[in-house]
């Protein structure tokens, strides 16, 4: 018995050596937050914690932009991290359970290492307390250049001014991964603000001008085109801003200064108060496009017009039918319009866009012929007399279906960029006119039997 007692003894005595049992000390690949605390003892190891804590607590970081400077540690936003917990469980892996539970353990933990994790905690209002500091030295309001409309471009009065603005999405990303993954990026992350109005050259230069010829129209039809471009002229529309040409022009009326001329109904022509107030708004679609600003709104005439190329048209009629376009652009534009004898002009100034823009016809049918007729009864027997008669007054104009692209080029090279089309129109014949008499000749005994007039056949 005592043989069997000794050779016991021996046995746990060897299980004990070679497995750790029974040592006072964290075993082997346990590790805390990627530290191990293998061979202290539970007191040393909850000391060494706390010295680890208290170093990270008290870490002094710089965060510096040129004169300026903050010091800044986990402790100024209460930051914690709770090793004592993870220790704690750490301890009691090996330590607990008979000897063949803990050597079972520790062969186990030999084999595959144990990693526990501590996620540090802080007072999220502390640290934008910080942030704010910070910004409130470093951030400036961006000035706008003061600009004025003068007779013929924009005035500067006073300069523009670019401002600072620190990233506050960004540095708080890098406090934050400071305190929870030990990662430090102590460079502030400041920003140039630019104003919306920029006084340099680069922002009051021609961008867009476009102009179309009003020679052949009369006094009453080049003045309402006059008119409508007045109320355009010295017009700023910043970034963002949403332009309707009805809303600026107005109601085309006698009091708003618009006179009865000839304009399009349908495939003839009339007359009508504001007639020739499309050819305005042709110049200035033209003239935006040129200067980079989305259409958002836009019609073609039913027939084609002389002053454009198919599809670079734009008819309006109050108040549904508009032209509308949008600023999308991070910088103001500044339109003025002038209206001679000869031409009407749309200039746009502002800041140059990345490249210059066209808009290009493309014509992909035409010469549609003109089937309908339209009859004018010469009460003054002027052109014709009889019923059975008909002169021409007017062939009508034929058809065409076409497209609108804005086309993009360089600036350098004058290279085509890219292209777009944004319309796809299609343009209606006129009807022929035809003037016809109101006498009938069988009632006039004096009335040749035949008639010299042209007829519609004819």
């Amino acid at each position: 018995m005592l043989a069997c007692a000794v050779v016991i003894a021996v046995y746990f005595i060897r299980l004990f050596s070679v497995v750790g049992i029974g040592e006072q000390t964290f075993i082997q690949n346990v590790y805390v937050n990627n530290i191990s605390f293998a061979g202290m003892t539970k007191a040393e190891g909850f000391a060494a914690a706390q010295a680890m804590k208290e170093e990270w607590l008290n870490t002094v970081y710089t965060f510096s932009y040129l004169d300026h400077s903050w010091n800044f540690t986990r402790s100024m936003v209460n930051a914690d991290i709770d090793y004592e917990s993870r220790l704690e469980y750490a301890w009691n892996l090996g330590h607990v359970g008979n000897i063949f539970e803990r050597k079972r353990d520790i062969e186990m933990f030999a084999r595959n290492p144990v990693y526990l994790t501590v996620e540090p905690t802080y007072d999220e209002s502390l640290l934008n307390a910080f942030i704010d500091e910070i910004c409130s030295a470093i951030d400036v309001e961006a000035v706008d250049a003061v600009v004025v409309s003068d007779v013929d471009q924009p005035v500067v009065l006073t300069q523009s001014q670019t401002g600072l603005r620190v990233n506050r999405e960004q540095l708080s990303e890098q406090i934050v991964s400071l305190l929870t993954s030990n990662d430090v990026d102590t460079a502030l992350p400041v920003e140039t603000v630019f104003p919306a109005i920029n006084s340099d050259d680069v922002s009051y230069q021609i961008i867009g001008q476009f102009s179309t010829d009003v020679s052949f129209r009369n006094g009453k039809s080049r003045t309402n085109v006059r008119v409508a471009l007045s109320a355009f002229n010295g017009v700023t529309v910043m970034p963002g801003e949403i332009v309707s040409f009805n809303d600026v022009v107005g109601e085309r009326t006698t009091a708003n200064g618009f006179q009865e001329a000839t304009e399009y109904a349908g495939d003839k022509t009339t007359l009508g108060v504001g007639g020739g107030v499309c050819q305005a708004s042709t110049t200035l679609y033209n003239a935006v496009i040129m200067a980079g600003m989305t259409i958002t709104e836009r019609s073609q005439h039913t027939m084609t017009v002389s002053y454009v190329d198919p599809s670079l048209d734009a008819a309006v009629a109050w108040p549904k039918k508009d032209l509308k376009f949008t600023n999308n652009t991070e910088y103001p534009i500044y339109i003025y319009t002038s209206v001679t004898d000869k031409v009407a002009t749309v200039t746009v100034y502002g800041h140059r866009p990345d490249y210059f823009y066209r808009l290009e016809s493309l014509v992909v049918e035409e010469n549609i012929p003109s089937t309908k007729i339209n009859y004018i009864e010469d009460t003054e027997g002027t052109h014709v007399y009889y019923t059975d008669e008909s002169v021409l007054e007017s062939k009508g104009k034929p058809g065409c279906k076409s497209q609108g692209w804005i086309v993009a080029y360089d600036w350098e090279t004058k290279q085509e960029v890219s292209r777009t089309q944004i319309s796809n129109d299609s343009y209606s014949p006129g009807a022929s006119v035809y003037y016809v008499g109101i006498h009938d000749r069988a009632a006039d005994p004096m009335a040749p039997s035949t008639s010299p007039a042209l007829t519609p056949n004819q």
